[in-house]
């Protein structure tokens, strides 16, 4: 329940700002400033609750002119906090541009579509920090007209950094693995040449005795032949002195 102009504590005030509202009743400002085409939901959503309040204090102010100071003091406020939230306590840049581009220009319609301005914009910085860690890295990203933060995919971001950390753990195994086997063949190196030239020594005095055997064979193999073939002869001889 809204209390009267008269009696407004300073709880109030923050009710009379931080409200949600089910519908935006006025929007013409906001299409005026074409803060549609940032692209940027929030930013619009900012927007037109700044449109709602600014014109609900008014009203307010029209009532109780008295309470003016304190209407425009908690609608600054109001303003600063969601300019803390949306370009990361002012460490968002291209936040920062987007903001100056659409949201300081609204304030001043909103200024002007009045006869005599009630409040004005008197901004400060918020009393509070925004731990840099959680600031998304497009931030940085001014060359662009738009902030695409929300294009982010954490998604694809993730499974891409799941695909670097598996090769890389896959790198580092054969890099182990090759590491490993040009020890052991460093190692081991001498020890199999020697029993490689002892192989080869074993090898060729084989072939060296199986020569030696082949030619004795050869040569015993020769010798039967010619005894044989004299055997027929000397029978012959010894037949015919018998007879």
């Amino acid at each position: 329940m809204t209390p009267e102009p008269g009696k407004y504590q300073k709880g109030d005030y923050y009710d009379l700002n931080f409200h949600r509202y089910a519908v935006f009743s006025n929007t013409q400002l906001a299409k005026v400033t074409k803060v549609s085409e940032s692209n940027d939901p929030v930013l619009v959503n900012i927007s037109l609750n700044l449109i709602q309040n600014y014109i609900k204090s008014q009203g307010t102010n029209k009532v109780n002119s008295e309470k003016a100071p304190q209407l425009c003091d908690y609608l600054n406020k109001w303003l600063d906090y969601m300019n803390f939230l949306y370009t990361c306590g002012g460490k968002c840049i291209c936040k920062n541009n987007l903001w100056t581009k659409y949201i300081d220009p609204l304030w001043n319609e909103l200024e002007k579509d009045e006869d005599v301005s009630w409040c004005s914009r008197k901004a400060n910085t918020y009393a509070g920090s925004f731990p840099s860690e959680w600031i998304p890295s497009s931030c940085n990203n001014i060359v662009s007209g738009n902030c695409d933060i929300g294009n982010e995919n954490p998604e694809g971001t993730a499974h891409t950094s799941s695909r670097t950390s598996n090769f890389t753990l896959a790198f580092g195994y054969v890099l182990f693995a090759t590491t490993i086997i040009f020890i052991l063949l460093h190692k081991f190196t001498p020890a199999v040449s020697c029993l490689h030239s002892q192989i080869r020594r074993k090898i060729k005095l084989w072939k060296n005795i199986d020569g030696e055997e082949t030619e004795e064979s050869l040569e015993s193999q020769r010798q039967n032949m010619d005894r044989s073939s004299h055997k027929p002869v000397n029978l012959m001889f010894y037949h015919t002195l018998q007879n």
